[in-house]
C-alpha cells in the first residue's frame, strides 16, 4: 500500500485548472432575497403583511411562550 500521495503537498504549478470548487452550485428552491419596495396591490400587501406577522409571532412564542407557563398571572 503506497500512502506517499497522502502526504505530498499540492503544487500550484501543476494545477490543471479543473477545480470543481470554483464552479457555482446548482440553484435551489427555498428562501429568496426580495427587494424591499412598496407593494401597490392592496390584497397582495395584506397577504405579505400577514405572513410576516405570523412568522414574527411564531418566533416570539418560541422565545417567550415558555415563560407563560411559569407565570400564574
Amino acid at each position: 500500500m503506497n500512502n506517499s500521495k497522502l502526504f505530498e503537498a499540492e503544487d500550484p504549478a501543476n494545477d490543471s485548472g479543473n477545480d470543481t470548487d470554483s464552479e457555482k452550485p446548482a440553484r435551489r428552491s427555498g428562501r429568496r432575497k426580495i427587494k424591499i419596495e412598496y407593494i401597490e396591490d392592496k390584497n397582495r400587501r395584506h397577504i405579505t403583511f400577514s405572513k410576516r406577522k405570523a412568522g414574527i409571532m411564531k418566533k416570539v412564542n418560541i422565545h417567550f411562550g415558555k415563560w407563560q407557563d411559569d407565570n400564574p398571572y
